[in-house]
C-alpha cells in the first residue's frame, strides 16, 4: 500500500536523507545489479552520492545531481549521472513493518527498493 497522505513537502524532504538500497532489479529480466557499497543520498544541494557498482573502478565517482518533482499527479527524481543509474525515476514511498516505510525508484530499466538509514535529517 502506497503512503499517500504524505504532503509534497515532506515527500521532498525524505529523499533529503541517507538510504539504504536493498536491492536494484534490471526491468523485465531476472538480473540484478550487484552493488559493492549501498548507500544512496540525496542532499538538498542537489547532489546525490550513488551506490556503486560491483564491477565498477573503486576510483570512479559516486557523485551525480538530482531534482525531484510532480508530473500527471506523480512524484518523480531525475537522476543525472554517468553510470546505469542515469534516469527519470517514479518515486514513491510504502508501508513497511520492519523499516516502517520503504521508498522504491522506477525507471524504464531499473527498480530501485531502499531502506531509511536514519531519520536525523527530518525536519
Amino acid at each position: 500500500m502506497a503512503i499517500s497522505s504524505c504532503k509534497d513537502g515532506y515527500k521532498a524532504r525524505l529523499t533529503e536523507m541517507w538510504w539504504v538500497v536493498t536491492e536494484v532489479k534490471i526491468i523485465n529480466t531476472n538480473q540484478k545489479v550487484r552493488l559493492s557499497n549501498n548507500e544512496i543520498e540525496f542532499s538538498e544541494n542537489g547532489i546525490c552520492q550513488l551506490p556503486r557498482i560491483a564491477s565498477d573502478n573503486w576510483n570512479d565517482n559516486r557523485e551525480a545531481r538530482w531534482t525531484y518533482f510532480k508530473e500527471d499527479g506523480n512524484s518523480f527524481i531525475l537522476i543525472k549521472s554517468k553510470n546505469i543509474f542515469n534516469g527519470k525515476y517514479l518515486y514513491y514511498l510504502t508501508n513497511d513493518p520492519v523499516t516502517i516505510f520503504k521508498m522504491t525508484l522506477t525507471s524504464d530499466s531499473l527498480e530501485i527498493a531502499c531502506a531509511p538509514a536514519k531519520f536525523s535529517n527530518i525536519k
